[in-house]
């Protein structure tokens, strides 16, 4: 059974919408960045001190933590395996890393979602989000899209002329999951 629907791809290729139109609940991850305008704590993310983050990785409490932009990323270990044990399906953003965890951890529980836009189109994205260094952010998408054609079972084109086929995707992603219900 399909457990997690893992989204991957570089900033700004559109992994939070793109985990909403799939209609599943979203594994909560949490963050040591300050929340963004209406993001709420719980809910988009749990938001934490780096040295809280830093001190719950230690004790074994998120099954993988990165740092980006200076800010630390993780999703909590419990809150995955209690996924797995209500036989539930839920998305989650992930980077390289933290596909490879969640692979490693949970093996075929996971279907992994790549995305992927022009390095330009990210650029343009996140010029129009006006938050942090735009080039900052876009340092790894080389070493993302790699990562991306490596470990993805299925990879959408989210270019904008794209978006008119992104529902029949997604409906197909949901058969593969109500499939996977069944073996």
């Amino acid at each position: 059974m399909i457990h997690f629907i893992a989204v991957i791809g570089p900033s700004a290729v559109g992994k939070s919408t793109i985990k909403n139109r799939l209609g599943y609940h979203a594994v909560t991850t949490w963050t040591s960045r300050q929340p963004r305008n209406g993001e709420k704590h719980g809910i988009d993310y749990f938001f934490a001190t780096s040295e809280e983050m830093l001190e719950k990785m230690e004790s074994g409490f998120f099954l993988e933590m990165t740092e980006y932009d200076g800010n630390y990323y993780a999703t909590s270990l419990e809150s995955l395996e209690s996924i797995v044990q209500k036989k539930e399906t839920v998305t989650v953003a992930v980077d390289l890393h933290g596909i490879e965890e969640l692979k490693k951890h949970f093996g075929e529980r996971v279907l992994a979602l790549g995305l992927y836009i022009s390095k330009e189109s990210c650029r343009n994205r996140l010029r129009e989000r006006g938050e942090g260094s735009v080039e900052e952010r876009l340092k790894n998408y080389g070493d993302e899209i790699r990562g991306l054609l490596t470990h993805s079972d299925l990879i959408v084109n989210n270019e904008k002329k794209n978006w008119g086929r992104i529902p029949l995707i997604l409906d197909g992603v949901r058969t593969m999951v109500k499939d996977s219900m069944e073996e």
